[in-house]
């Protein structure tokens, strides 16, 4: 479920259209439109902070997933929820929403094969090929599993690139495992890390 709190209606509307897009890629459940925090806090929630403010620490924390559309803050993180600038690029929707959450269980009985030396993933015939810095997050993430890997771990993974470029790679490699069908997500880990989710098997 979605749940997107705003008083703009052109914003609400044209959000919910984009939204409605992304069906295709991921079962987003139900999309509501409120114009004030509801009772039952979960999936979702996309806060207007132009029209609503600021939501508290405890509004964000109380549901699974908080997105804030802002013209006062870049993009980044704040107190835990993601922040896109607004007028937003429609990709970085598309990211935010699709890696929120737990994905679909991609159990498929098909065995995920991962190749140092070709610095290669592959699944069912399909392979792609991953740069060094790309490989060593993906594997640290598949070692990791559920568990996750903190920001402090990316970091020191980044140290010569610096903190910065995390999300980068994040995004670079989340691109990349859109090309392989089935494969586990990368799910983020708010205000703590990432965490690869929906994987099965490893050979």
């Amino acid at each position: 479920m979605i749940t997107i709190l705003s008083r703009d209606a052109v914003f609400s509307r044209m959000l919910e259209i984009s939204l409605r897009d992304l069906r295709d890629l991921r079962d987003l459940g139900e999309i509501n439109i409120v114009s004030a925090l509801p009772a039952v806090r979960k999936g979702i929630f996309i806060c207007d902070t132009d029209s609503i403010g600021f939501p508290s620490r405890e509004d964000i924390e109380s549901f699974d997933t908080c997105i804030l559309s802002s013209r006062q803050l870049e993009d980044g993180e704040y107190m835990g929820a993601r922040v896109l600038h607004r007028p937003f690029p429609a990709e970085l929707l598309r990211e935010a929403v699709l890696y929120s959450g737990t994905p679909a269980d991609t159990d498929t009985g098909r065995d995920l094969i991962t190749d140092p030396d070709r610095l290669s993933v592959s699944l069912s015939g399909t392979e792609i090929i991953l740069t060094p810095l790309e490989f060593s997050l993906f594997d640290l993430l598949l070692k990791r599993g559920d568990e996750g890997v903190t920001l402090e771990e990316c970091s020191a993974l980044f140290s010569e690139q610096g903190s910065n470029v995390i999300q980068v790679y994040v995004h670079y490699l989340r691109k990349k495992l859109d090309g392989l069908p089935g494969a586990p997500r990368i799910k983020t880990l708010r205000g703590r890390g990432y965490a690869l989710v929906g994987e099965r098997n490893r050979n």
